[in-house]
């Protein structure tokens, strides 16, 4: 799929990406339905992920404790790899300027394939950490992804932190949203999430163009 069709996709506007990869997931996402049901699966937690730990003499389920502390781990990794290293900065002047990173002799047409298998990589370890506090049913994809659009363009398109920082506010809006006003949980979320746009129609964070 790197070489067709995102191959010939990586040049044009991101909305034509953003559409690319929407239409995909729609087909895949029916073609997993058709191959193996439409039955909600929820796997069972491992052993050393069960049970709760009390913290402030509150108690918090170890598996979500898990997984906050993989999200750090993973967002710490990413950062350290797109902002201190040599291929993280090819990859960040490949976003601002493809044509110039190859005048150096730099293939970018590998930077890209390494960025979209690790992108692939991240996304199936999301879905295999979330399936046991979500479990897995048809339409989660869907969800998933209009979150993830969201959590993108509200942080700054190109911009890591914004993205994280969107991030954990989406994630505070959801929660407590359904916490105290469940049935207009998802309208009190996106009308957080336009209200955001309206405000930095760019992001909240610019993408960083300092020197690489």
């Amino acid at each position: 799929m790197d070489r067709f069709p995102f191959g010939r996709f990586y040049a044009r506007p991101h909305l034509m990406q953003v559409l690319l990869t929407y239409g995909l997931s729609v087909i895949f996402a029916d073609l997993m339905r058709w191959g193996f049901g439409a039955d909600t699966l929820s796997p069972a937690l491992p052993e050393l992920m069960r049970g709760v730990v009390f913290v402030a003499g509150l108690p918090f389920p170890v598996y979500r404790l898990v997984i906050i502390a993989v999200g750090v781990v993973l967002a710490i990794a990413l950062w350290w790899l797109l902002d201190r290293t040599l291929w993280g900065a090819a990859i960040r002047a490949c976003v601002v300027d493809r044509g110039i990173v190859e005048t150096l002799g730099i293939d970018t047409r590998r930077l890209f394939t390494i960025g979209m298998a690790l992108a692939a990589g991240l996304g199936g370890l999301g879905g295999a950490l979330g399936a046991g506090m979500l479990s897995a049913y048809p339409g989660l994809d869907e969800e998933v992804l209009l979150l993830a659009l969201l959590v993108v363009v509200i942080g700054g398109l190109g911009s890591f932190r914004g993205t994280v920082v969107a991030a954990l506010l989406l994630g505070f809006a959801t929660t407590f949203s359904r916490m105290w006003l469940p049935e207009f949980a998802n309208f009190l979320t996106l009308g957080i999430m336009a209200a955001l746009l309206v405000w930095r129609p760019t992001g909240l964070i610019a993408r960083e163009t300092r020197q690489l």
